[in-house]
C-alpha cells in the first residue's frame, strides 16, 4: 500500500502518533505508538553524524504490536524516500500481523 498523504517528517509527521487496529466490527482491538525504526536521521545529523544530504535515503518508522491478551502481534512499517532531508514520493505501508499461538480468538 502506498499513500501520498502520510508524511514521516515535518509538522504533519505521523511519528509519535498512534496506529490503531480495528476488528471486523470497527472497534479498536490494539494500538501502538509510531516510532523511528532507527534513530531520527535529522537528530543523528545534529549530533555530527556524517550523513550526506544530497544522497537519496529512506526513512522508516514502525508501530510494534505485542499481542497482549489475544490482540494481534507483529508490526506495521512505513517507509518514505527522502532527498536533502525532504520527502520525495509516497509512503509505503507494510503490515506483518498475526495472532500468537495458543491464543483463541473469535472473528465474525
Amino acid at each position: 500500500l502506498s499513500d501520498s498523504n502520510l508524511p514521516l517528517s515535518g509538522p504533519a509527521s505521523v511519528v509519535g502518533r498512534a496506529a490503531v487496529l480495528a476488528g471486523s466490527s470497527g472497534q479498536p482491538i490494539a494500538c501502538a505508538t509510531i516510532a523511528w525504526a532507527v534513530p531520527d536521521p535529522s537528530a543523528a545529523m545534529a549530533m555530527g553524524a556524517p550523513l550526506p544530504l544530497d544522497m537519496p535515503a529512506v526513512q522508516t518508522v514502525v508501530a510494534q504490536f505485542f499481542g497482549w491478551m489475544g490482540e494481534p502481534a507483529g508490526y506495521v512499517s512505513l517507509s518514505q524516500r527522502t532527498l536533502n532531508s525532504q520527502p520525495v514520493g509516497d509512503t509505503t505501508v507494510y503490515a506483518n500481523l498475526q495472532y500468537r499461538l495458543n491464543v483463541s480468538a473469535t472473528t465474525n
